[in-house]
Parts: structure tokens; C-alpha cells; sequence
């Protein structure tokens, strides 16, 4: 409605401008404080008022502001100078040119508005608001039946020429119903009204249809009953209705009957006809019909006038027909009448009853003596009847079918065009043989005069179509139509289709054309059947079209022929098969530790038809983890099927379904991957596209520095410049690449480790330092294993310094850290025996939970005996180890200990496998009872007074399910478990059951709920909202965060227990960290935690004061909470996953608009009352209020400022008026040229024009 509440914006400004101009002009005493008063509450509504009131306020501001500025003396009434001149010889001064206005100025403002106003409602398109029927809007359409070229003046009608009538219509476009008049010039009204007295006057009667009912005697001779419904438009005096039937008698005295009852009758003069006297009613005395009032209900009974008299007059008449031993029949002339019937009767049986000259249908009754016709407008009638058909000469026709067939899997369009010319005769009606089984829809069939169409369906199933025509043709005329075939379910071949003029006794058919146009869809191809091959040339598609003529077929035909008689071609369809081209095929493989990943990248090519999917032959032992499809930069993937139903030597077929059919260019890639086991030779996977041809195909391989790989390939293999392969061994090393020409690059590797494998032992001490420093010195000793080996190696952790370490009977040499390690290797001397590795480490002791030392992990050990010292033997103890006396000592680690061995208390242990942990003794207690560490509620409300809600509750010793409470109204919607989707169950009698499958000793569990409420009244209200609780189960820490929609403002409830930001974000820190301790099982979920915990923390460091010089006792203990939390943080390690996949972002558990938002309410909840409680305030009300507070005060300033009177100092300043007045049109009213035209006037008064003096002295001197 934007263009409504333009105009009405307009309209306001008008009224506004209009009213302010008479205040001005009459002089109202009290008009500067209205104006101050109104321009007061315009601005208020523009202010809190929606957008289209805002637009009607902001016009009603400008009109006033123009009313303001106008200058005082264009508003004054013009007052003419006395004639008389200034007196001779007087010294008075006088006014020269007292400037005086007029009120032209202020009304070419309003129509100045006006008009813009009109110009913007008629943007709108006329067709987009149709006027409906019997309105006053109701449309007029020009030119309907004569055209004037003339100018603005209309010319006098000559004969002959054409001059324009304008006809009201409905939105239909149809003559209204309601509005039975036109609109036409003077001058052609004058010459209809003098064309209308001089035509001749309207008849007294009227004959509005007509009855006969003949029957035929047994010698020929013939009666017949005509009725006739007479209309005597005049009933003021009696009238005489003729009806010409010659060649008739009457049959008796009372052959002539009105409305039943005995007329009189006489014959016409020459004998053609009868005369009947009607008198008014009343007039005879006898009880004729009074007159009617008819109203036109819409059939087919012409409306009739009030004054209109209706009667029925009946003729009972015989005449003599003719009569033979094999049949008879009579001739009729009758009155021409629209509205004609004949209804023949004959006392025998008769094979042949045929009336001809009728215009419309023949039905025969069923005993076949009878015949009825619907003759129309016709004055000559013959009616013939025998016992067999008589000899006539056929009807002469030639014929030209030209006809389309578009084959589809469902149904066969065909459309025809049939051209026929008669030849010495006339065709009422056409007849066509239909396809079997064919549908015909409205509105298919098209041709000139077209009356009527039907299906006729014979006995042996087969339809005929009949078009019937108004007027029969005697000239060449066309038929156009289509015909929707189904196809047939028993059938995959379509025959040519039976379709052509139905050859009748009484027709002589010459087929001049018979074409076919056959084609298909462009994704089929089309196969013919049963049809010769001389016959496709002969014809073609150039001259098909130059043939048909208008509206030609569109599409590329597959067959365009003119088969032979007798033939019944066929034709199947089949897919279009989609040429492929792989443009790059390029497998790629990277031999890891345990595993081979093969990566498939592609570039493929689709020619000849659109495909919808792509089909891929996987090698078996491959796992598929990605798939993507990309063309033009966006992704084409919709889904992927894996088949592995086969034979395990075959390979999987995946199938790939893209979004939408392509012929283009389009990225592929794949990502799987394999297991490998060192030492045994493995054949290479592949991957193929079904049905593509190789263009360029290539595979490459890579390895880790770790590993040696040896290839076994086949012959004739060209292998590719390998110049561009890593010279170090820090990252994957290129071990060869290849060009093939079959995807499978049937090739075998054999994977062996770089590093000989060996035998390890290590012994170690841990001892105190300090308050909380630690020492860790131990010593590893290697000896190899196998025929000549080369090289060992070690894993150090990370924080390893390698200057603390040393190497005996060795070259040591260091790569850098890779996922939280170091590797060291060990390059051999010719004949080793044994390499022993020093090392020491400081570590700090960790805060809480377990303690994992750096413990060195030699590489292709085959046996690892460790033993520790730990010193003080009451504070940690290894998690898996057996404790032994110091006589047990092991043998080869007596003389390391003798030397390192603490004089303090110390425990000796035999450690089992790496990693090496520690527990400390006081931590040993666990929690039995399931425990919510945080139950963090996320409330968010809505505009319409809904609310939607997350709870999140960190659970800890999770048992197998655990129950909400949930109030009345709220309603779940989903729930997750360790970011996995749960299947929601049902609420019953308010408790919700969460069978906790899958969980781990600290889980995440997430409702999302949501809770619909109407919309409440009033600005500021009182809001309650019911949270869900968890039953029978320990909540230590609550948080509720609310955020308000926005329009709206939350304030807490004084008796409700509220938090800041800062603390609630000390509450989930802390939450966080004591979850953290618990996280030592599962490298994936301490990493997600601890990544929390360093996004946490960022964001408090950032929102804290950088230097508080004076902070309150509050703050203050906020800040010694912020140490502590950050001191726990830095005494956590960094926990290795041991593969960066698995470390992966958890679920948003940080969403700023509720963490940092600056107008949440963050609260506190109880299991005694978990609820809350807050004041919702609409924005818009604090708007209103604080508008209208500014109102009160801008006011006074208003007044004071209008009491200057504008009027009189733009008087004196008519530059400075012109420059406002201009400035206010093109800043409110554009588009518009008035605004720039009043700018440039200001111009150019500043500019050339003086201002003149007010006064003049005039002085004539003495002589």
C-alpha cells in the first residue's frame, strides 16, 4: 500500500497547508499556539507512530512548516493605488510602490500539491486496479467499434468515416451488465438521433418462436399443428398478426385458437397466408391475457417490455404430400423464425426419415416413425421418407492432414491440422477416427464457425470426433486440434496412431497430404519399427513447417514422413545414454602408520544428454568418509548409496545423486581410506567411473618419513617427473607418480617401517624440588633387533628439552613437534649391540586429577620393561604398576639406581604400559551419587509473547536416565546428548524421561523446549516464567540468562537472587575445570572442554577494566576469584588426542547474544522455586513517554519562536522565504520541479535584484 499512503501523505500536507494559510490570512488571535500545539503532536506521531502513520504525520509537518515560512504579504489582499497623482508642489512624502501581494502564491501552493498528489496516484498501472461491474469506476475502453484520429476538437461525423464509442465493461472485459449505456462525441449523437427519426418505426408484434407438429396420413395426405408465441408490443388498440404459410388450408371451424380459446381467421389477399384479429383485453369482453411485466433472467427468452401483451396462437392446417409405394414426402414454407421446431410423425416404420434445409440437429425416436429437428432461421423445408436409402451423388472432398506426434514413457501428444475443401457441395458437420483410448480436452479443437463438438463411440469400441459447424462450408476451411494418447502398459512400442477423416457413404474423400511430424523429448532417443528407409528422406522438417503456416511445431523432429497405405509404422523410445569424458582422473594415496588414505580428484564432463547421477566403482576394502560434487563454485551433491550387497571380488557401486540434470563440467572428489599391515604386500585400490571415457588418468603415492615402501608395478607403466617431491623428511615424501590408462593402477606395495625394531628398557626417578617442582631423570636402553640395522627411533613429548638429553653409541638427531611430540632417531653405528638415552626433565605438579610424565616411547619396540622410582612414596603412585622392595631391583637398572637413588622415603615400581599416569593419594574418593555440576537455562522471548528455551545440565556419574520436572504450557521440542540427537519421548503426568544411551561419565545433556503464550496487554507487566528441573538428582550451580525481543526491556524482581556477567561466567569457568580433572579417559571431550575454557577465558580478559586505580570491596573480591580461576588454568596441560580429527568443536555453548549481550537478566535458580520472575517494558511506550516529555518542553520555545511573527520577517526578506520554501519542497516533496525552480528564483533575487527604498521624496522646486 505504499502508494496509497503516499496520497494520503499528500492529502494531509494539502489540508494542512490549506488550514494554516486561512489561519494566516483571516488572522486568528490564537494561531501561533495551535501551530505550536500541533507541530508538537505531529512530531510525537511521526516518533511512535509505524512507518505508513509516520509518512501521513511527516506530510502533515511539511505543509505546516510551509504554511509558517509563506511570506506575510503574499498572503495580504491586493489593494490598487488611488488613481489621482501626487499634488503639485508638495513636499509630503509619499509611497512610491507599496509592496502588496495577492493570494495567487499560497493556492499555486495547494495546486501545486495537488498536482504532484495526482501525478503519484496515477503511477499505478490501470490494470492493476479493475474496476468492478456497476461501480462508478467501471472501465471505459477505448476504441471498441469506430476510431476518431482528430485533435482535442472533435469534427463533424462525415459519412463513411470512423469515430470513437466508448463502452463501459466489467472486469471481465465483457459490456457491463449494469451500465447499459455508451459514451460517444456530440456530433455523432446528433447524427444517431437523426439517423433513428428517419428509420422506419418499430413493428406492433413480434413472432418469438415457433411449433410445428406434422402428421402424415396413410395416403400422403398431411396435418399439421403450428403454435406461434406472439409479443404485441403495443396492447393500447387491436392488431392483426399475419403468418404467411402457403399452400395450406385450415382444417376446420375452429382451426385458429389464442391461448385456447376460438379467433377468427381470414386469408391474406394473394392466398399466401392467414390474418388473425387480436383484440386488447377488455375490449371484446372476452378474458384475453392482461399485460405482463417480463424480466430477462438471463436464457434464452428475449426480455420484454412492460407494456408487452403475450399470447399463443394455434393453427390446425392440412396439405397434400406425396406418396409412392417405397415412400413419400411434402415441401413447407414457413416464416422465418429464430426459434424453430418441426416434429414429423408417420403411422409406419420407415428405414429413411430425413428433414433437410434445418440448421440444427435431427433425433429420430426410438420406434422409428418419428423425427424432430431444431430448424433455426429457415423459410423452405423438405421433409422425405422411404423404405431405402436413395441413390445420391457423393460429396466431393479433398483432404491435407498434416499431423504432430511427441512420444513421451507416459502418453503421446498429437497435434493435427486438416485441411478440406468441398468441391461442388456443402459440409454441415466433419467426422474424425480417433485413436484408440485418446483423450480430448476443452477447448482442443479450433476451427472457423465452430458450433459444437462430440465423441461418438460405435459398437466396436472405436471413437469418432464430429465437429459440427454453424454455417455450412462451402469454401476450404481448417480444423485444428490435439489429442493426448496414453501408453500402453502391455506395450513398450507405440504404433502410428489411427487418425484420419471418416470415409461415409455420402462422402468422395481424396487425401492430397498425409505428413507426420515424430518426435521425442530430448533426453530419449527414438527407434522406428515396420518402416521403410526410403521414406525418411522424403521429406523435410523446412517444409513441414513451410506447410503447416501460422503456429508451427517447435522442437527438432527424429522423422518427418508420409507413410504408404497399409503400412502401420512403430516406434519405442529410449534413453538418451550421456557421453562422459573424465578430463582429469587423478588417485592419490598416502600410506600412514596403519592406514592408506586415498583420495580421488576428478573433473568430469557430461556431452549428448543430462544425467542426473553419477555412477562410481569403489574398490571393496575401501571406507568412503566424503563425497563432494562441485560445478560453478556450488555443491551439486544431494545423496550417496553404497551397494556391498555383491560378491567380495567385485567392487562396491556407488551411486551419486545430484541435485538437478547437468551437462556440464563438474569436480569430483572422494576421500576413503584402508587398512595396511607392515610387512605384507597389499595391491593398490581404484576407483572407476561407470561408462566414461579416460582422458587423462594418473595416480600418485605418497608415504610418511617413518616408512620405507617398496612398489611392485606392472609393465609399460609411464611414470611422471618426480623433480617437485620434498627433499626432507619432515612431511609426506612422494614415492612415485604415474600415468595410466585404466583407473586401476594394479600395483602392489610392501610398507616396512624406517626404524628396526628392538627392545627397550627404561628406568626412571621422580623426585621433589621444591613447593611444587618436580624432577624426572631416567635412562633407556635400546638394543636392536634383525640383519644389519639401519636406524631407531624415539618419541619424546613436546616439552621435552632435547639439550637435557643425551645419546651414547649414537647420531642423534631431533625432528620438530608434531602432534604434542618429538621423534628422536638413532642413527646406527655397523655393528651395534646397545644405545642407552639420558634424559631430564623438570615438570611442575599438576593442580588435580591424574599426572602423565614425560616418558620417552621407542619406536618398533618389541618389548618395553619400565620400572620408577617416586620419591616421596606417599604423595603420588602409578596408576598401573606393582610395587616392589628395593632388593627387587631389576639388573640392569641396579647400577642407575645406586647412583640416583634419594636418601629419602621413595617407593619402587614395575610400570606396565605407556603412557606412565600418577594419582594422587587424597584424590581418591569419587562421587557415587549422579551430580549436575551446572544447570544453565537459555531464555530468549518473542514479540508475540512466546518464549523458546535451552537447558543445558553438565551431568556427572550419569547413571542410565534422568527425569525433568516440566511445567504446565512448556512443551519440548528436542534433545541432545554429547552434541547426538535423542528420540523425544513423551511427557507423562509432568515428568520427562531422558534415557541417557551412550553417555559417558560426564555427558552434556540439551532440552530445547519452547512455551506459547497470547500476548499480553500493557507497556510494562509483570512476567513469571517456569523453568524444567531435574528430580532426585544434586544441582550444584544454577544459571538463567533472559533476552528480551527487541522492542523490549527486562528488569529483575527485587526478591529475585541476580548475577552480572562476571560472575556467571566465574560460575561456568570453574564448572569447566572441575569437569576438566574428570576428562582424563577421553582425549576427544578434554580437548572440546578445554578448548571452552580458553574461549571463556579470552572473552572475560577482554570485558575486565585493563587498570582499576579505586575498586570496591565487591570488585575487589571478583578480581581475587578472576586469579585464582586463571592460576588453575595455566597449571592445566594441553591434552593430545594423538590425532587432530578427533579434536572437534563441541556443541555452541558460547553464543554471545547471550553471554555478552549487554541487556540480559542473568539470575539464579532453585529446586525449591525453579522459576523466574522479571518486568517486561515495551520500548516503544519509554518512546511515547519520553516524545511527549519532550513535547512539554519544546513547546514554550515553539511559541516564543512563532510570536516573532515569521510573517514579518520574511517580509522584509523575501530572498530568505523564497530559499526556505524551496529547500522544504525538494526535501519533502520530490520527486519535483517546483523545489528546484524556488531555489534558483532565491538565486537569482540574491543576486541581480536590489532591494528597493521604502519611502520616496518628492519635491518641486520654486521658480
Amino acid at each position: 500500500h505504499s502508494t496509497r499512503t503516499r496520497l494520503l501523505s499528500w492529502i494531509t500536507l494539502a489540508l494542512a497547508l490549506s488550514a494554516g494559510i486561512v489561519l494566516r490570512i483571516i488572522g486568528w488571535r490564537y494561531r501561533d499556539r495551535l501551530a505550536a500545539y500541533w507541530l508538537t503532536l505531529l512530531i510525537c506521531a511521526a516518533v511512535c507512530c509505524p512507518s505508513p502513520s509516520a509518512e501521513i504525520a511527516g506530510g502533515a509537518i511539511a505543509g505546516t512548516i510551509i504554511a509558517l515560512l509563506a511570506p506575510r504579504r503574499s498572503l495580504l489582499v491586493r489593494r490598487r493605488d488611488p488613481p489621482s497623482p501626487v499634488p503639485g508642489g508638495s513636499t509630503q512624502s509619499f509611497h512610491l510602490g507599496r509592496p502588496t501581494g495577492s493570494v495567487l502564491i499560497p493556492c499555486g501552493l495547494v495546486m501545486a500539491g495537488c498536482w504532484v498528489a495526482v501525478s503519484l496516484a496515477q503511477e499505478t498501472p490501470p490494470a492493476a486496479t479493475p474496476a468492478a461491474p456497476g461501480a462508478t469506476g467501471e472501465g471505459l475502453r477505448p476504441p471498441v467499434l469506430f476510431e476518431n484520429t482528430g485533435g482535442s476538437k472533435q469534427p463533424p461525423v462525415a459519412p463513411g468515416t470512423r469515430a470513437r464509442i466508448f463502452v463501459p465493461v466489467d472486469e471481465t472485459g465483457r459490456p457491463s451488465q449494469t451500465l447499459p449505456l455508451v459514451y460517444v462525441v456530440p456530433e455523432l449523437l446528433a447524427k444517431l438521433k437523426e439517423a433513428s427519426q428517419s428509420a422506419a418505426p418499430a413493428p406492433d408484434w413480434l413472432i418469438a418462436s415457433a411449433r410445428y407438429r406434422a402428421v402424415v396420413g396413410g395416403q400422403g395426405s398431411v396435418s399439421l399443428q403450428a403454435k406461434f408465441r406472439v409479443h404485441v408490443l403495443d396492447n393500447s388498440a387491436g392488431r392483426q398478426i399475419v403468418i404467411p404459410i402457403p399452400d395450406a388450408v385450415l382444417a376446420g371451424a375452429d382451426a385458429c385458437r389464442i391461448d385456447g380459446k376460438p379467433s377468427p381467421v381470414t386469408m391474406t389477399p394473394d392466398g399466401l397466408g392467414f390474418v388473425i384479429t387480436w383484440s386488447p383485453p377488455g375490449a371484446a369482453g372476452e378474458g384475453l391475457r392482461s399485460p405482463v411485466s417480463l424480466k430477462n433472467t438471463g436464457g434464452s427468452e428475449p426480455s420484454v417490455a412492460p407494456d408487452t401483451t403475450s399470447f399463443d396462437v394455434e393453427l390446425d392446417l392440412k396439405r397434400v404430400g406425396s406418396k409412392t409405394s417405397s415412400g413419400g414426402g411434402f415441401s413447407a414454407t414457413i416464416p422465418v423464425i429464430a426459434d424453430t421446431s418441426w416434429q414429423v410423425e408417420l403411422k409406419e416404420p420407415t428405414e429413411i426419415l430425413d428433414v433437410t434445409g434445418g440448421r440444427g440437429a435431427s433425433t429420430r425416436t426410438a420406434d422409428r416413425r418419428g423425427i424432430e429437428t431444431q430448424c433455426g432461421a429457415t423459410s423452405h423445408l423438405d421433409v422425405r421418407w422411404s423404405q431405402a436409402a436413395p441413390e445420391t451423388k457423393p460429396a466431393q472432398l479433398d483432404v491435407s492432414l498434416l499431423q504432430t506426434l511427441d512420444i513421451r514413457p507416459s502418453h503421446s501428444e498429437l497435434r493435427f491440422r486438416v485441411r478440406c475443401e468441398p468441391r461442388e457441395s456443402q459440409l454441415d458437420f466433419l467426422e474424425l477416427d480417433l485413436p484408440k483410448g485418446c483423450l480430448l480436452r476443452d477447448g482442443d479443437i479450433r476451427a472457423a464457425s465452430l458450433l459444437r463438438t462430440e465423441v461418438l463411440t460405435a459398437a466396436d469400441g472405436l471413437a469418432k470426433l464430429r465437429v459440427t459447424f454453424a454455417e455450412p462450408q462451402r469454401q476450404k476451411f481448417t480444423v485444428d486440434g490435439a489429442l493426448l494418447i496414453p501408453a500402453a502398459e502391455s506395450s513398450a512400442s507405440v504404433p502410428l496412431p489411427r487418425f484420419g477423416l471418416t470415409r461415409g457413404p455420402g462422402w468422395s474423400v481424396s487425401t492430397l497430404q498425409n505428413w507426420w511430424w515424430i518426435g521425442a523429448a530430448p533426453e530419449f532417443r527414438l527407434e522406428a519399427q515396420n518402416l521403410d528407409s526410403e521414406l525418411l528422406g522424403n521429406l523435410a522438417a523446412a517444409e513441414f513447417i513451410q506447410e503447416w503456416g501460422d503456429s508451427p511445431p517447435t522442437g527438432r523432429p527424429q522423422v518427418v514422413f508420409q507413410p504408404r497405405d497399409g503400412e502401420t509404422p512403430q516406434f519405442s523410445i529410449a534413453p538418451q545414454v550421456a557421453r562422459r569424458r573424465a578430463l582429469r582422473w587423478t588417485q592419490t594415496g598416502h600410506i600412514g602408520k596403519r592406514h592408506l588414505d586415498w583420495t580421488l580428484s576428478a573433473k568430469l564432463e557430461t556431452t549428448q544428454a543430462p544425467v542426473y547421477q553419477h555412477v562410481l566403482l569403489v574398490d571393496r576394502r575401501l571406507q568412503i568418509e566424503t563425497i563432494s560434487v562441485r560445478e560453478n563454485g556450488a555443491e551439486r551433491l544431494v545423496r550417496w548409496s553404497e551397494d556391498r550387497a555383491r560378491q567380495n571380488s567385485s567392487p562396491t557401486r556407488v551411486v551419486i545423486f545430484l541435485g538437478d540434470k547437468t551437462t556440464g563440467v563438474q569436480e569430483l572428489t572422494l576421500t576413503a581410506s584402508m587398512t595396511l599391515r607392515q610387512g605384507r604386500e597389499v595391491r593398490l585400490p581404484f576407483v572407476r567411473c561407470e561408462e566414461a571415457e579416460l582422458v587423462d588418468a594418473r595416480w600418485e603415492l605418497f608415504r610418511d618419513p617413518e616408512f620405507d615402501v617398496d612398489l611392485i608395478l606392472p609393465r609399460g607403466v609411464p611414470a611422471f617427473d618426480t623433480s617437485d617431491a620434498p627433499a626432507t623428511d619432515d612431511g609426506p615424501l612422494l614415492v612415485a607418480r604415474y600415468q595410466i590408462a585404466d583407473p586401476d593402477p594394479k600395483t602392489s606395495v610392501k610398507v616396512s617401517s624406517r626404524h628396526a625394531p628392538c627392545t627397550a628398557r627404561t628406568a626412571a626417578v621422580l623426585a621433589k624440588t621444591d613447593a611444587r617442582g618436580w624432577k624426572l631423570t631416567g635412562q633407556l636402553w635400546l638394543t636392536p633387533q634383525g640383519e644389519s640395522p639401519r636406524r631407531l627411533g624415539v618419541r619424546f613429548p613436546a616439552n621435552v628439552d632435547p639439550a637435557r638429553v643425551r645419546v651414547d653409541q649414537a647420531e642423534a638427531t631431533w625432528h620438530d613437534p608434531v602432534d604434542g611430540g618429538r621423534r628422536l632417531d638413532l642413527t646406527l653405528p655397523p655393528d651395534p649391540t646397545e644405545v642407552s638415552v639420558t634424559f631430564d626433565v623438570v615438570i611442575e605438579e599438576p593442580p588435580r586429577g591424574d599426572w602423565e610424565l614425560p616418558w620417552p616411547a621407542p619406536l618398533q619396540s618389541t618389548s618395553h620393561e619400565m620400572c620408577l622410582v617416586a620419591t616421596p612414596a606417599d604423595v603420588w603412585t602409578p596408576l598401573v604398576g606393582t610395587e616392589l622392595k628395593p632388593d627387587e631391583a631389576p639388573g640392569w637398572a641396579d647400577e642407575f639406581l645406586e647412583e640416583r637413588m634419594p636418601e629419602t622415603t621413595s617407593a619402587l615400581y614395575r610400570l606396565g604400559a605407556a603412557p606412565v599416569k600418577l594419582r594422587r593419594h587424597a584424590s581418591t574418593s569419587q562421587v557415587e551419587e549422579p551430580v549436575v555440576r551446572l544447570l544453565d537455562h537459555l531464555l530468549w522471548l518473542t514479540a508475540d509473547g512466546g518464549r523458546h528455551g535451552l537447558t543445558r545440565a553438565f551431568l556427572s556419574q550419569t547413571r542410565e536416565s534422568i527425569e525433568f520436572n516440566v511445567p504446565d504450557g512448556l512443551h519440548p521440542v528436542a534433545l541432545f546428548l554429547d552434541d547426538r540427537p535423542l528420540p523425544m519421548p513423551a511427557v507423562m503426568e509432568g515428568l520427562l524421561r531422558v534415557p541417557l544411551v551412550g553417555g559417558g561419565r560426564e555427558s552434556v545433556l540439551v532440552l530445547i523446549w519452547e512455551q506459547l503464550r497470547p500476548q499480553s496487554e500493557g507497556y510494562a507487566r509483570t512476567e513469571r516464567a517456569s523453568l524444567p528441573w531435574p528430580s532426585r538428582v544434586t544441582v550444584s550451580r544454577s544459571l538463567v540468562t533472559v533476552l528480551p525481543h527487541r522492542n523490549g526491556l527486562v528488569i529483575g524482581r527485587t526478591r529475585q537472587a541476580q548475577t552480572d556477567w562476571m560472575d556467571a561466567a566465574f560460575d561456568r569457568l570453574e564448572m569447566l575445570l572441575d569437569r576438566q580433572a574428570s576428562l582424563d579417559n577421553d582425549p576427544r571431550a578434554a580437548a572440546a572442554n578445554r578448548e571452552l575454557i580458553d574461549e571463556l577465558q579470552l572473552r572475560v580478559a577482554a570485558r575486565l577494566p585493563a587498570r582499576t586505580t579505586r575498586a570496591s570491596a565487591a570488585l575487589a573480591v571478583r578480581l581475587e576469584r578472576w586469579n585464582r580461576i586463571v592460576e588453575m588454568i595455566n597449571g592445566l596441560e594441553r591434552t593430545n588426542t594423538g590425532d587432530k580429527r578427533l579434536v572437534a568443536r563441541p556443541l555452541s555453548y558460547l553464543e554471545e547474544q547471550f553471554v555478552d549481550h549487554p541487556q540480559a537478566l542473568r539470575t539464579v535458580a532453585t529446586a525449591e522455586t525453579p522459576r523466574v520472575a522479571f518486568w517486561l517494558v515495551d520500548r516503544r511506550g519509554l518512546a511515547a513517554a519520553m516524545a511527549l516529555l519532550l513535547g512539554l518542553i519544546v513547546i514554550p520555545s515553539l511559541r516564543k519562536m512563532i510570536r516573532l511573527d515569521w510573517g514579518e520577517w520574511l517580509s522584509a526578506r523575501v530572498t530568505v522565504s523564497w530559499l526556505l520554501l524551496g529547500l522544504v519542497w525538494w526535501f519533502y516533496l520530490t520527486p519535483g520541479f517546483l523545489g528546484p525552480l524556488m531555489i534558483t528564483i532565491a538565486t537569482a533575487r540574491a543576486a541581480l535584484h536590489r532591494r528597493p527604498e521604502v519611502e520616496a521624496t518628492s519635491t518641486i522646486g520654486e521658480d
